[in-house]
């Protein structure tokens, strides 16, 4: 008898064209620190190091051309987001790895397209 796996799934992966390794470290950041909208309408880093913030911020806006809003983090300690709200770049992260909504509810895995290149994979970790 078949089992069916009750996991959620929060993450889709996808064929990437147009990858880079820019796009592997905002994935990385997503993934880790950031959040993906479970309705794929905005993302972002929160992080108490400003330059982690600006880091992430140059990348998006390099490879999107989004404007960044930032905001006072909440939880512990003092921390901000930057935070870029669009439905479109929000689908096209989901498409190529980063899990939407609540990380602590569903499994996600490092994309393919990541894990197959060397490039992408350092700067993933």
């Amino acid at each position: 008898m078949p089992t069916i796996d009750a996991t959620p799934v929060c993450q889709e992966t996808a064929a990437v064209s147009g990858a880079d390794e820019g796009l592997a470290k905002i994935v990385s950041y997503l993934t880790f620190d950031g959040h993906l909208r479970k309705n794929l309408n905005s993302f972002y880093l929160s992080s108490a190091d400003f330059d982690t913030l600006k880091n992430f911020e140059e990348l998006v806006v390099e490879k999107f051309r989004l404007t960044p809003h930032y905001e006072k983090g909440t939880g512990f300690g003092e921390s901000h987001k930057c935070k870029f709200s669009n439905t479109r770049t929000g689908k096209l992260l989901f498409q190529v790895g980063v899990p939407k909504g609540d990380k602590m509810l569903c499994a996600f895995r490092v994309p393919a397209w990541i894990k197959a290149s060397r490039e992408y994979s350092r700067a993933y970790l």
